[in-house]
């Protein structure tokens, strides 16, 4: 019996330890996706010439975007931080929007959790993607607006997620 009840602590044991080397595998996949620079110039061509085909008196195409997403140091927010900016027109014009997002791993729901936060001084914080060591490490808690809970974003690519 002692035996069997050892072997059950260190399959339990184990299967913890998988869990966790899974979710920190899924955070890794998560960020590596999010993490970077982009345009949506496709899609506004494609879009435009639809537009122009069954609506050709339409006001107007979405606004071209080059949102930038990048993983910066913010200890007081957590340890997996992005913070993203949009800028319409082109890479460096006026800011559609700033956001910061949050990722943790949350065992009870077995999925990487993801929270959403804006700026109460949106300008003081504009740019933080080219400094990502140093930009945001004095940012607070009182420094931004979190979105609701029910906002919260679990992810979780193969399994149940409660």
């Amino acid at each position: 019996m002692r035996r069997f009840a050892a072997a059950a602590v260190l399959i339990f044991g184990a299967s913890e330890a998988i869990a966790q080397t899974t979710l920190d595998a899924e955070l890794s996949v998560l960020l590596s996706w999010i993490v970077g620079e982009f345009d949506n110039r496709q899609q506004i061509a494609k879009g435009e010439n639809a537009l122009l085909e069954t609506m050709p008196d339409a006001a107007r195409a979405p606004d071209l975007l080059f949102p930038v997403f990048a993983q910066v140091q913010a200890p007081a927010l957590g340890r997996h931080v992005i913070y993203l900016q949009w800028p319409m027109g082109s890479p460096e014009g006026r800011l559609q929007r700033q956001r910061i997002w949050t990722f943790e791993i949350d065992e009870q729901r077995n999925a990487v959790m993801m929270d959403f936060f804006t700026l109460r001084e949106p300008d003081r914080w504009r740019d933080a993607h080219l400094k990502p060591e140093t930009a945001l490490r004095d940012i607070t808690r009182e420094d931004v607006i979190p979105y609701p809970p029910a906002c919260r974003l679990p992810f979780r690519r193969h399994a149940d997620v409660t």
